[in-house]
């Protein structure tokens, strides 16, 4: 199935969008002002060498959105190695890690680590050279994948260099503030939206759009796609109601101008 939203700003007179409203406003919490802390190392964490510096003119960037930074799997990253050494690339370091699909995301020298150890979703945020951990956040989870194959989360961390957005397996959404880890909002999709499990868990990944965080819902009934406000988690408009929950992750396109 190819799912195609539009993505409208949220004044945009949309066709039935009126016909949709926010089952459940989130809150919004209070956070303190807080300095940056300190990353420290965590328990499993192994640091092997420091790693090498960049060739010269290199061109680099971070991977904060599913897919790469233009959603489509591509890198423009260069130079690139031809080949690996025999022993394979060097290894900088390495932290165990629980069970999922979500692949990092990178953001400047952050990498976003979402996975599930025992009855917990976890996401941690750790340095990229060195491994050592700057924050984590964990809340309990119950989902079970009914073919047993992997209970974590599908969707990897997206980041707009300000907040780190995740989603669970059991449709948990949060908005975590990426310096400091302090979580900014949350919502649970699957109980506000009145979803049913699907095939094998929640695993639409969603898309940061300028101040709005795009969702493929799923409802019965409607809205198929939903859009929230990225500093507040309320539901800015939703749109569709032919088609159920599925595994198809929003993008952003420009069509027709």
């Amino acid at each position: 199935m190819l799912l195609v939203p539009f993505l409208l700003p949220a004044s945009a007179e949309l066709s039935g969008a009126q016909a949709f409203t926010d089952p459940a406003p989130p809150k919004v919490n209070v956070l303190p002002v807080l300095p940056q802390p300190e990353a420290k190392a965590q328990e499993g964490l192994k640091y092997r060498a420091a790693p090498k510096p960049l060739a010269s003119g290199a061109v680099a960037h971070d991977w904060r959105n599913f897919l790469g930074p233009a959603r489509n799997g591509t890198s423009t990253e260069t130079p690139l190695l031809q080949k690996f050494e025999e022993s394979g690339p060097s290894i900088v370091w390495e932290v165990p890690k629980g069970e999922g699909y979500a692949t990092p995301a990178v953001v400047g020298d952050r990498v976003v680590l979402f996975h599930r150890i025992g009855e917990a979703e976890i996401v941690e945020c750790l340095h990229a050279e060195t491994g050592k951990r700057f924050w984590k956040v964990s809340y309990p989870t119950t989902f079970r994948d009914p073919y047993g194959w992997n209970g974590g989360p599908r969707c990897p961390p997206v980041s707009d260099g300000q907040v780190v957005i995740t989603y669970g397996a059991e449709g948990k959404l949060h908005c975590i503030k990426l310096v400091t880890g302090q979580i900014v909002w949350t919502r649970d999709i699957q109980k506000e939206f009145k979803l049913g499990e699907n095939f094998f868990g929640v695993g639409a990944t969603p898309l940061i759009e300028g101040d709005l965080v795009i969702v493929n819902v799923g409802a019965d009934g409607g809205p198929c796609v939903a859009a929230f406000e990225k500093q507040s988690g309320k539901m800015v408009w939703g749109a569709g109601k032919e088609w159920g929950p599925s595994y198809a992750s929003p993008a952003a396109g420009l069509v027709n101008g």
